[in-house]
């Protein structure tokens, strides 16, 4: 069937659609070039003698639904010129590349749709709309599009941004370098390796400012492989790092956190008949009791070999514990008890003071409290009451069900004041701090060097670290004058950070859509593939050839 419209739709230049038809939901387009005459790709002489002809079958993009093959008559020409080993070629073909097998247009939706998508999720979008690929095939075509190199950029990066994200947290980790003036990623590095860094930068002499987090290596990176680059820390890791320090000191005050929220709560009600004799613990509490003996065991033997001068790796290694859990127990200075998991809002919270008083009065019976609540409206599970009332029946004291004990990283922000501004519970949360620090003088000098700390980073006071660092060492507070004393050590970061408005917070927002692409592979992609998608994706400026 002839199809004269065809040519005014289809964009064919230099093609004469013969005719069409449609077979099993096939639309096959019969095309033929108008060209006189093609060009040797070998020596490039021009040629008008046509040694014979061949039939080719190329895929293009799917219409209404329907695959569209295009079935191309190719001519083979001769090559006129005596010197060129090339007897006879082919006629190239506008619309597809060389030993291909689908449009150019084609190759350019799988390498989108591959950037955007990845493999497999790629081919099941792909096979809604009449285009039947596999997911290899879509990687192929963008490891082969892209060519295996990072996208070009019209002038190398002054400005950039350092960042480690984690291809297995805990054992393996690669690098990300961001372009801050571009917003946009450079590239994509295997580790986090001083030499690693060192090396790419020391290729990229015209890199003038750094930013990057706390971390040691990529600071001696910086000064190996450019020395002539100003480095700025990050603010927001500046503030993470203060955090963390008010965190380990009130590791060391566990007891009087537990001593302030008791005393916020209010005694305990006391039970009926304290001279009944006690419970023998259940199955629960005594795997609880023996998993605490086993740790108070652990915890003790790490303290002898510490004494006996230990280093904390080797402790680890030998107690079978993460140094950082070993750490944390000596910054502690006596057995860390783990906190007691506060109780979530349950049905049971409106009849808990009612249960109480009853408990007092000598009701005991856990089948006629559980008639008389759901006489009130009551309407959930018995063994709900159930769980409620063991603890009672082993203790001489009601627990008051209201206590919650904060953990040191809550407390910590509690301090900073970034957990109870227009949050529920802020009055309470501030009486509790208002009252540890009273308990306690030297959380309260290191809650207020810690604001003072803070203030200085949003309001940007440079000229006011030297002295917060004296204040600091007149303190006499072990884990701030830690933290002072590595700020002094990267001095020159910590200023550029208080008087430039450099920051890493883009670096910090392309490794969470890396890892975003990580975890949507599944992650089971390599480097390889990561770099295409993370580079080009960026950009999306992946082109076909």
């Amino acid at each position: 069937m002839t199809a004269p419209i065809f040519p005014k739709i289809l964009a064919l230049p230099e093609m004469h659609v013969q005719a069409w038809q449609v077979c099993d939901d096939v639309l096959t387009l019969t095309i033929r070039c108008l060209r006189r005459k093609a060009t040797c790709p070998v020596c490039g002489a021009a040629s008008t003698r046509v040694h014979g002809r061949y039939r080719r079958q190329i895929q293009d993009l799917p219409c209404h639904g329907r695959r569209v093959c295009l079935d191309v008559a190719v001519r083979r020409f001769r090559c006129g010129n005596p010197t060129c080993h090339q007897q006879t070629f082919a006629e190239t073909l506008p619309m597809v590349a060389r030993h291909q097998r689908r449009s150019r247009r084609v190759q350019s939706a799988l390498g989108q749709v591959g950037l955007a998508l990845g493999g497999a999720a790629g081919a099941r979008l792909l096979g809604h709309f009449g285009m039947a690929v596999c997911g290899d095939t879509i990687l192929r075509t963008l490891t082969r599009m892209s060519g295996g190199k990072e996208p070009s950029a019209a002038s190398p990066p002054q400005e950039i941004g350092i960042d480690d994200w984690a291809f297995r947290r805990g054992h393996r980790y690669g690098t990300l370098i961001v372009d801050l003036a571009r917003r946009c990623p450079v590239d994509l590095l295997p580790d986090r390796e001083t030499a690693t860094v060192a090396n790419w930068l020391t290729r990229h002499p015209q890199v003038r400012v750094v930013a990057r987090d706390r971390a040691g290596a990529y600071a001696e990176a910086i000064r190996q492989g450019a020395p002539q680059a100003m480095q700025v820390a990050d603010r927001w890791h500046l503030l993470k790092n203060l955090s963390e320090t008010l965190e380990r000191l009130l590791g060391r005050y566990r007891q009087s956190l537990r001593d302030t929220a008791d005393e916020l709560a209010g005694p305990a009600a006391p039970a009926a008949d304290s001279q009944a004799p006690q419970r023998q613990p259940g199955k629960q509490q005594q795997l609880a009791q023996q998993r605490r003996a086993c740790r108070l065991a652990r915890y003790e033997e790490v303290v002898r070999l510490r004494h006996d001068g230990m280093a904390i790796r080797a402790i680890a290694r030998t107690v079978h514990l993460d140094r950082r859990t070993v750490r944390g127990w000596l910054r502690a200075g006596r057995f860390p008890e783990h906190a007691a998991r506060s109780a979530g809002p349950g049905r049971l919270d409106p009849y808990r003071a009612w249960l109480a008083q009853r408990w007092q009065a000598g009701c005991r019976d856990g089948a006629v409290l559980f008639r008389e609540i759901v006489a009130q409206g009551y309407c959930g599970a018995a063994s709900t009451l159930r769980r409620l009332l063991t603890p009672w029946r082993q203790t001489t004291t009601i627990p008051n069900p209201s206590v919650s004990v904060p953990s040191p990283r809550s407390a910590s922000a509690w301090l900073l004041g970034t957990a109870y501004r227009s949050n529920p519970g802020a009055e309470y949360r501030q009486r509790f701090v208002d009252r540890l620090c009273r308990a306690v003088p030297a959380i309260e000098t290191a809650r207020r060097l810690a604001s003072d700390f803070a203030a200085m980073v949003g309001k940007r006071r440079s000229p006011d670290l030297g002295a917060w660092v004296r204040q600091v060492g007149a303190a006499g507070i072990r884990e701030l004058r830690q933290f002072a004393d590595g700020l002094e050590r990267d001095g020159d970061a910590v200023r550029a950070a208080l008087t430039t408005d450099y920051s890493n917070g883009l670096a910090e927002g392309h490794i969470n859509r890396l890892k975003m692409l990580k975890r949507q592979m599944y992650g089971r992609a390599g480097l390889p593939l990561l770099r295409i998608r993370v580079l080009h994706g960026a950009r999306a400026s992946i082109t076909v050839t």
